[in-house]
């Protein structure tokens, strides 16, 4: 069972210990000498509500990844970058990849997302056009499959939100998905930088849609 949030945020401090905001390989080196750690179930007593106070310490970049179907909750450092694909862990070894804050590939949660295209939210036609995404998702077999999904995106206009006690002002773009077997949102909000504050994207049909809440 994995360790409440103050559990993640300390072992999150003992890697940004081990390195800066630029040594990103020596975090990756350290998260794998970490003890694993597990997500508390549904029927596991509630976690504390994470805090800005409790993240002062870490000095990595780090976000809050949430599986909504399987109620689990988990903060990812940044761990590698290739280009414009950053790739996140958690202390037991689950990671997402993002390109430009873009969900690209998941490694851990069963039924991964191997591979996606992906381009940033403010380039996707806007006013429902439509465009072709593909994914490349293991099924209940290990067999990866390849799904093709016509998507069209619409702007919901200007919001606020809150992550982890910061307020931002985003605007909300939503994308919608069609394949043959499974229909998909993915939600945006962009801040007046461009900056994704969270998302909320889809891995495949078992795992659902995770959401993506930047905290740096």
């Amino acid at each position: 069972m994995m360790k409440p949030f103050i559990s993640l945020v300390l072992g999150l401090s003992l890697l940004a210990s081990c390195g800066n905001d630029t040594d990103s390989f020596a975090v990756a080196r350290a998260a794998q000498a970490m003890a694993k750690a597990t997500i508390p179930a549904a029927s596991a007593p509630a976690a504390p509500k994470l805090r800005r106070a409790d993240l002062k310490d870490i000095l990595s970049p780090i976000q809050l990844i949430s599986i909504e179907q399987r109620n689990q909750k988990a903060l990812v450092a940044e761990t590698a970058q290739n280009g414009s694909v950053s790739t996140w862990s958690s202390v037991d070894k689950v990671t997402i990849s993002l390109r430009n804050g873009v969900l690209v590939a998941t490694r851990g949660l069963g039924d991964d997302l191997m591979a996606a295209s992906a381009q940033p939210p403010s380039l996707k036609p806007a006013g429902g056009a439509a465009y072709t995404r593909l994914y490349t998702i293991l099924n209940g077999s290990d067999q990866p499959v390849r799904v093709s999904a016509t998507c069209s995106t619409v702007s919901n206009g200007g919001q606020t939100i809150e992550v982890v006690e910061r307020i931002y002002q985003v605007t909300e773009l939503v994308e919608t998905c069609q394949a043959k077997t499974v229909t998909f949102d993915n939600q945006y909000w962009i801040d007046r930088s461009g900056n994704i504050r969270k998302s909320r994207q889809w891995v495949s049909p078992e795992v659902g849609q995770i959401v993506i809440e930047d905290l740096r």
